[in-house]
């Protein structure tokens, strides 16, 4: 897959007036929470495709979207890229805590978590918690 063939996938909650976007650009995949107004709220590393650098790119925003380094991914789980926007599917959620939680499933496999101001997410590719990504914890289970 090529830049060129990036997929995007937009799933809205007519609830909330929130929706997720989850785009893969050939290198990367991201979670973002949009709210009514369809400003970038919560975001979220999701899986590299591009293998993992030793080291973050945070410094050079020319690498933007970034890739995870390898040390904040799991290596102990594998999971099924997005092929076509048809392969995501948003669980939503009202919180109390949190005012809704979206869900990110990936062939029916639960990816990611976003929830408004998460800035990051969480993955469930992620080792560590890190600047794009939050590990999962057993609250999110």
């Amino acid at each position: 897959m090529s830049a060129e063939d990036s997929i995007m996938a937009i799933v809205r909650d007519v609830a909330s007036g929130y929706s997720v976007l989850v785009e893969d650009d050939g290198r990367v995949a991201y979670g973002y929470l949009t709210d009514r107004k369809n400003k970038f709220i919560a975001d979220v590393w999701l899986y590299n495709r591009s293998h993992a650098p030793a080291e973050g790119q945070w410094h050079d925003k020319e690498a933007m979207p970034f890739l995870n380094p390898a040390e904040y991914v799991r290596t102990d789980l594998a999971i099924r890229f997005m092929e076509q926007p048809a392969d995501v599917r948003i669980s939503w959620e009202a919180s109390e805590q949190y005012e809704a939680i979206a869900r990110i499933y990936l062939h029916d496999e639960l990816v990611g978590i976003l929830v408004p101001g998460a800035k990051p997410g969480w993955s469930v590719l992620a080792t560590k918690d890190g600047p794009i990504a939050k590990r999962f914890i057993d609250h999110w289970k």
